[in-house]
């Protein structure tokens, strides 16, 4: 197509040439002149012929430059600046534009053409310029001779720049096209890759669990054995802490790893769920030296999936007392949410805070401010609030605590599980401590 359209430009051109050629020959322009136009039409001719596509940089060059020369003979003798044929120069400027590519190239053409340009004005001064019969006007007015040439240069300009912006349309077009499938195998690529990534973490993580639990088990009996001295006690007290954080973040990837699944809606009481979560942290709270406690209305009542939601506020309430240092409490706080069809459950602590820095980070997890944490149970507690059409807040004061805010509609709808775990948090605010 590209081809074509070139070989279309040329043809107009040399065949506007030859016309103007035959009429000038035919109305008495000077024998000499009409030898000299058909001349630069056998130059352009056979200088400019059409190209193998595509076209070399350097063939680029070759024929816009030979197009330039050939238009500024055309120019300076029919009339220099008055002539006819000037519109004609819209045809090889504008492609050249658009066509090179580099500074160095578009510094040729330019000179080349500031070159060609001051050629015609010095010819345009003398008396080889100026307007001959039948291009000269008559009686102070254009002749019809001028008028006709001008309109075909006008409409062959117009008819190759319309042309050749198609033609730059359909290359943009292209590539677009080309881009967007190119776009589209890199996502398929990159899915297939992940679903490899997830279902190899998801095998790793089910492959830990049993020694894990088998290094609780012996850690735990062996801290039992009276032989042992207190300081062999202490380290295998580690031992058994550090194994349930890594039992943590197992459960953690497999939960990730098996998605969501669908909510099962009931009607449940978000306090009585808390109190619950409350009896079964509080053996850990007390050996981190925290308190836990529950707080609101008994009876505030929503529709929702009780298993997955004490799951959030399981690790929400976990990072809480985490973060809270010996003799302070987590309050698990039920309360109306913003609007009058949602509820709101907190969990505040009293522990160091985080600043607007560490907030901002914590909307892009997997993100944890412990040492060695893995950021992954807010991450799920995220997804599990989400999937019941809920918004997970942080707000924090540096040296005074965090409030995390999970507000939940009373009446929950039924939401495909989402492929992204990990979307950015709806509003977060820090105040300056």
């Amino acid at each position: 197509m590209a081809q074509g359209l070139a070989r279309t430009r040329l043809l107009l051109v040399i065949f506007l040439q030859l016309a103007i050629l035959v009429l000038l020959a035919g109305r008495g322009f000077p024998v000499a002149r009409v030898l000299i136009h058909a001349a630069i039409c056998l130059f352009y001719l056979v200088a400019c012929r059409c190209p193998a596509f595509p076209i070399a940089e350097q063939t680029k060059r070759r024929l816009l430059a030979f197009a330039l020369l050939s238009y500024g003979g055309w120019i300076a003798n029919t009339g220099g600046l008055m002539s006819p044929l000037v519109p004609l120069g819209l045809g090889v400027v504008l492609p050249a534009l658009l066509v090179f590519d580099t500074g160095p190239q578009k510094v040729f053409f330019s000179v080349l053409a500031a070159v060609v340009l001051i050629g015609v004005v010095v010819v345009t001064a003398t008396p080889f310029g100026h307007l001959l019969p039948p291009l000269a006007p008559v009686a102070g007015r254009p002749s019809v001779d001028y008028l006709v040439i001008a309109a075909a240069s006008i409409l062959v300009t117009v008819v190759n720049i319309s042309g050749f912006w198609g033609m730059v349309t359909a290359a943009y077009a292209k590539v677009a096209m080309e881009l967007g499938n190119r776009r589209e195998e890199l996502c398929s690529a990159g899915e297939d890759r992940v679903r490899e990534l997830e279902g190899a973490a998801a095998n790793l993580a089910h492959e830990m669990k049993n020694p894990l639990a088998s290094i609780k088990a012996l850690s735990a009996h062996l801290a039992r054995c009276s032989t042992l001295d207190a300081r062999t006690v202490k380290r295998l007290e580690v031992v058994s802490t550090e194994a349930d954080r890594l039992e943590s973040i197992v459960d953690s990837f497999i939960s990730l790893s098996h998605g969501l699944g669908e909510l099962h809606l009931e009607p449940v009481r978000p306090y009585a769920i808390a109190l619950e979560l409350k009896l079964l942290l509080d053996e850990r709270a007390a050996q981190a030296g925290v308190a836990i406690d529950v707080l609101g209305g008994p009876d505030a009542e929503i529709v929702a999936d009780a298993r997955k939601l004490q799951r959030a506020l399981f690790y929400l309430t976990m990072n809480a007392v985490q973060a809270s240092a010996p003799g302070q409490t987590v309050t698990v706080q039920v309360r109306p949410g913003a609007s009058a069809d949602t509820l709101a459950v907190q969990v505040i602590d009293r522990g160091k805070g985080m600043c607007h820095v560490t907030l901002e980070r914590l909307q892009r997890p997997p993100f944890s401010t412990k040492k060695g944490g893995s950021g992954l149970g807010v991450a799920v507690a995220r997804a599990l609030v989400n999937q019941h059409g809920g918004q997970l807040r942080y707000e924090s004061v540096p040296r005074q605590g965090t409030t995390v805010t999970i507000e939940l509609p009373r009446l929950a709808a039924q939401r495909q599980p989402k492929l992204n775990l990990f979307p950015a948090e709806q509003a977060n605010t820090a105040h300056p401590g």
